[in-house]
């Protein structure tokens, strides 16, 4: 059995994943929230309108699972995009009692001409990596999120299972 790499209950927090993950995406929505703040859009509008334009149609659910926030959240976000005419709710052509959100003209529009911003912002963080070590360092992150994924989808299973099993 290999030893896991961290041994005590006393890591500090520069040495504590979770901590510098969380620290980290925290530094970077303020610096997008204030590159987007002359546009009166927020991180979590910018996210909603940078993934609908890669994956639409997506429902409110899917949403929000991709971007990692609380359905309310994206719901309030994709309520002010709506207004802004950015986003359409439309009926999903699978099942017609559910809405799926996708980008409008405008929106796509919106996306295009302000991408430039988000860009600028992330590449100004990735300025003293190499292109390597850029590489290396998104590769590690996606290679973590799956890991994620995969647990937090087998975390769903099992509690579904659980749930029968009192059920029944």
């Amino acid at each position: 059995m290999t030893c896991g790499y961290y041994q005590s209950d006393d890591v500090g927090t520069d040495f504590n994943i979770g901590y510098l993950i969380r620290r980290a995406a925290v530094l970077l929505t303020d610096r997008i929230e204030g590159a987007f703040s002359a546009h009166g859009l927020s991180f979590t509008q910018w996210l909603v309108l940078k993934i609908l334009s890669n994956d639409q149609p997506l429902s409110l659910l899917e949403l929000s699972g991709r971007i990692g926030f609380d359905p309310g959240t994206v719901s309030r976000a994709v309520d002010d995009l709506h207004g802004e005419g950015l986003v359409d709710r439309e009926r999903s052509t699978q099942d017609r009692r559910a809405i799926v959100l996708t980008l409008t003209p405008q929106g796509r529009k919106f996306v295009h001409i302000n991408s430039p911003i988000a860009l600028g912002e992330l590449n100004a963080l990735l300025e003293d990596f190499t292109r390597a070590e850029a590489d290396l360092l998104i590769g590690l992150l996606q290679r973590m999120l799956a890991k994620l994924v995969a647990g937090q989808e087998t975390r769903r299973q099992s509690n579904t299972a659980r749930a029968r099993l009192r059920v029944s």
